[in-house]
């Protein structure tokens, strides 16, 4: 602030609000994240910026953005993140940028999922999985990999959901990422306690 560095500021706030949201504390994670967007200039109902605008400042509205949508579907607001992460879409697509794409894209069905729209959900999540197959294995691999996986559990695909959890579980193991083998097990002992005799299993 003290720079008048709009930009770095912004970038400072949009992380201390990831910081409050891990603490459980939501009122001040959405304050920061607001005052965040304010200094971006960020205009929510015409996708435009209020000052010149430029690359490096689409990318960090992009990831606030998509920030903005996971601590609105943490507090139940599933209706306005999809809206959100939809704008964050359109934003790193006019940055050319997949990954940033495909996280918007798996926010998107998350905020579907948890409002009740299953096929919606598993529409996405199919195409977002495809067009995985392409790229290395990633985090954002594993993530996408385990909602659909979940989105199939809720649909009543079980054998599906089984398997892509277990690729998912695979690719988690392979990049050695303790916290996504953690998620995608709890994911894939859910799954397998819906099996006939799969309590056990699904303990263990």
């Amino acid at each position: 602030r003290r720079e008048n560095n709009n930009l770095g500021q912004a970038a400072a706030l949009t992380n201390l609000s990831l910081v409050y949201q891990k603490l459980g504390r939501w009122e001040e994670a959405n304050t920061v994240i607001n005052q965040s967007l304010n200094l971006l200039g960020w205009d929510d109902s015409s996708l435009q910026f209020n000052k010149q605008s430029n690359s490096e400042l689409w990318e960090v509205i992009g990831q606030t953005l998509d920030i903005r949508a996971g601590l609105l579907l943490k507090q139940g607001k599933s209706n306005e993140s999809l809206e959100i992460s939809q704008q964050a879409e359109q934003i790193w697509n006019k940055l050319n940028n997949s990954l940033g794409v495909t996280k918007s894209r798996i926010n998107q069905a998350q905020a579907l999922r948890v409002s009740g729209f299953y096929r919606r959900s598993l529409n996405i999540l199919e195409q977002v999985s495809q067009d995985l197959k392409a790229q290395p294995d990633s985090p954002v691999k594993v993530a996408a990999l385990r909602t659909l996986g979940n989105t199939h559990q809720q649909l009543g695909n079980l054998k599906e959901s089984r398997d892509i959890l277990l690729q998912s579980l695979d690719i988690a193991r392979r990049l050695q990422l303790s916290p996504e083998i953690a998620l995608t097990q709890l994911s894939l002992g859910n799954t397998i306690r819906s099996f006939n005799n799969g309590k056990q299993t699904a303990i263990n």
